[in-house]
């Protein structure tokens, strides 16, 4: 019967089935076999299950994630299961030792590559599997300059990896380029601090899509935004723009406790230790920005109260990533805001002209909090329950839960002996890496590699 449908419609059919029914009905006879053996058929499964627009998934697939279609979707779909059991028992565990002098580790979106800063300044890429064809850069980078707000990696609409170290002096970005023959990191972009003032003090980086923002205060109180398109090189040219940005009087910008996430080329959401703004992003032209004095006042689209979050506050303020479904698109869908006290679930409106809001408490001694678009994970250091991670699903602003749903295991004895200096999560393969200083005898760093699923 099948054979007598176009091919287009079997497919359609077929893209409204789980993971697991396509596995069940490509067993059943040689037609549908050949059918399911589509890669666009897969990728559209694992879109859905990722949360990510379709051009994500298949750029993952590409360069990133080393496995077939049907194989990267029944991982998916596996993780998507496993992030929600409440007696979760993680896949696998692996403790890794590390060479002296590690300042900094990232992995990258795939779960199949790591970048490492050194105290020396310099970058090594390094496979997960041990792979030993690394490639290392020197980068003149300060380690101990590193803001609390780190390294992030993320894949922009183009799907180029994209990692962004923020420091005291100033702004890094590279690109990190995987092929076959050849692997490499090469810089991007980078902005001194000394030429935004205050920006040392009171500045945060934030990316989304192919635009990074810079957040920071003047040495007069106002408050700042400077918008800058990521370039192909660092040769390339910079389209930017600056905003002086309304607050509302009792408001200010702390480093830490505030998190924009830019939605859309023309818009972007700040969260300040007060209230949510949205406003407009303008134009961004080839020109120098305009100064300081000169930057024109720019007055939020919409705004709403938030729980106050106090500078000294234990933990900082993080949000979710964006994934546009375009260079030109959008994100879609709920997004995340961790705060010390609440945890926010904000959707944008069609229009862009507003935010849908639901908070939670949020969990007790909550730690290196990392976000992806729809799950995350958190770590807690208790004398009697040990270094625990938490796994947390996002749920939606109509959805009837009361708290987000978590499951934790644990990853043994903690307490004044161990401690997390950093953590990063590729929600796409489940895995989970994080950085641990640990000094029971003599003090030493390793890696913990977490695969979930």
């Amino acid at each position: 019967m099948l054979a007598t449908l176009p091919y287009e419609l079997v497919l359609d059919i077929l893209r409204g089935l789980s993971v697991q029914d396509l596995l069940n009905v490509r067993r059943t006879c040689k037609e549908l076999h050949v059918v399911t053996q589509d890669s666009a058929l897969w990728n559209h499964v694992l879109s859905g299950i990722l949360s990510l627009p379709l051009s994500c998934a298949v750029q993952i697939g590409r360069s990133l994630w080393h496995a077939p279609p049907c194989r990267r979707a029944v991982i998916a779909a596996r993780v998507d299961k496993n992030w929600h059991d409440t007696n979760i028992i993680p896949r696998h565990i692996r403790f890794l030792p590390t060479a002296p002098g590690l300042e900094d580790v990232v992995l990258l979106p795939g779960g199949e590559w790591l970048v490492s800063l050194y105290h020396d300044g310099s970058l090594e890429l390094q496979a997960v599997n041990g792979c030993p064809h690394a490639f290392r850069l020197a980068t003149g980078m300060n380690p101990a300059d590193l803001t609390s707000q780190g390294s992030r990696a993320y894949m922009s609409p183009a799907g180029d990896i994209m990692l962004v170290y923020a420091l005291h002096t100033g702004v890094h970005v590279y690109r990190v380029n995987l092929s076959s023959t050849n692997n490499t990191v090469e810089l991007v972009d980078d902005v001194p601090a000394a030429a935004l003032p205050g920006f040392q003090y009171t500045g945060s980086v934030f990316v989304g899509g192919n635009i990074m923002v810079l957040l920071y205060m003047d040495p007069r109180g106002l408050s700042y935004l400077d918008i800058r398109s990521i370039p192909e090189n660092h040769d390339s040219s910079v389209r930017q723009a600056r905003m002086h940005i309304a607050i509302e009087p009792d408001d200010a910008i702390f480093a830490g406790f505030c998190t924009v996430q830019i939605i859309s080329p023309d818009r972007l959401v700040l969260s300040t230790y007060r209230r949510i703004y949205m406003y407009a992003i303008p134009q961004l032209t080839a020109s120098p920005p305009d100064s300081l004095h000169d930057a024109a006042l720019t007055e939020p689209i919409w705004s709403e109260p938030l729980h106050a979050v106090h500078p000294g506050e234990t933990s900082a303020c993080y949000g979710s990533p964006v994934a546009w479904n375009g260079p030109r698109g959008r994100h879609t869908g709920a997004l995340m805001l961790w705060r010390p006290c609440r945890v926010f679930v904000l959707e944008p409106s069609a229009d862009l002209c507003s935010c849908a809001l639901k908070s939670y408490p949020a969990p007790y001694g909550a730690q290196h909090v990392v976000s992806g678009v729809r799950r995350g994970c958190y770590t807690t250091n208790f004398p009697r329950d040990g270094l625990l991670v938490n796994l947390y699903t996002f749920t939606d602003v109509d959805d009837g839960a009361k708290r987000p749903a978590v499951s934790s295991f644990s990853l043994g004895p903690g307490a004044g002996n161990v401690n997390v200096l950093g953590s990063s999560l590729d929600e796409w393969s489940g895995r989970i890496c994080l950085h641990i200083e640990d000094s029971s005898w003599v003090r030493s760093t390793y890696t913990v590699l977490v695969d979930v699923a």
